[in-house]
């Protein structure tokens, strides 16, 4: 977890498995009855754009093979 606090610009919906990737990258998330939710501390962009997202990314299969 971060020592310090992450300004929250939007709010987005997230599965499970994009929960652990993003957990992995202390990223904040919150979990209610609605779902799981990850605050995007950017705005203005394409989230394809967003740090954390590229990383992921670049992580995974996809990003290596192309699928």
């Amino acid at each position: 977890m971060s020592l310090f606090p992450q300004d929250i610009s939007e709010w987005w919906l997230v599965s499970d498995w994009l929960d652990g990737k993003l957990r992995e990258f202390e990223q904040p998330v919150l979990e209610m009855e609605y779902g799981t939710w990850w605050g995007r501390t950017t705005t203005g962009q394409a989230i394809k754009m967003d740090y954390v997202i590229r990383k992921i990314v670049e992580a995974t299969d996809y990003a290596k093979y192309g699928g």
